[in-house]
């Protein structure tokens, strides 16, 4: 029957309340991913990395950064 599909009140107020624990659980997560992967590079020996290799990396932080930002926008 179609009305056996359509969730309760309390139901959506849960699964509301899941979903914003996992996006913040989410954005914490890339905080912290941002955060140490700007440290790894901080304290990195030698930062010699040849161009390649070098934007690889940019592109990887500004990866995280922009997932980062996104999540906190809203």
């Amino acid at each position: 029957m179609y009305f056996d599909r359509i969730m309760s009140t309390s139901q959506e107020q849960k699964l509301i309340e899941f979903l914003c624990t996992l996006r913040q659980s989410a954005a914490q997560l890339i905080e912290s991913t941002h955060s140490t992967f700007t440290h790894a590079l901080e304290s990195a020996p030698s930062k010699n990395f040849n161009e390649e290799d070098q934007q690889m990396i940019n592109g990887w932080q500004e990866e995280i950064k922009s997932a980062y930002k996104n999540l906190n926008e809203l």
